[in-house]
């Protein structure tokens, strides 16, 4: 389950990975237990802003990406790659005792 239109939001009270991890692991964590026992693996991958044609509109005002990339330790937008690198490991056997997990895809953007 990847939660691909969730974005890192400075703004929001309380910040979007507090609202991400009280409000949306709970259904996470539900459906991982319900279909464990069936060897079917529930996790949730929580990107980050990417650079994505979805936010096309928004980048192209002079200076929204920037307001953004200052709010990434890393100071860069994640791309699909970023994302496609994460799915392929939950979906592959290397992940295989990874059930239920929230993975926070966001070159550190919860960091502050």
């Amino acid at each position: 389950m990847c939660l691909d239109e969730l974005r890192y939001e400075a703004s929001l009270d309380p910040p979007l990975t507090v609202q991400v991890r009280e409000e949306f692991w709970p259904l996470c964590a539900s459906m991982a237990a319900d279909y464990a026992p069936d060897g079917i693996r529930v996790n949730a991958i929580v990107p980050a802003t990417m650079d994505t044609p979805m936010n096309a509109k928004e980048f192209s005002e002079p200076g929204a990406r920037d307001k953004y990339i200052l709010r990434i330790p890393a100071r860069r937008l994640g791309v699909a790659n970023d994302i496609g690198g994460m799915a392929t490991f939950l979906a592959s056997e290397e992940a295989s005792f990874c059930i239920g997990g929230l993975y926070f895809v966001n070159d550190g953007a919860e960091l502050g």
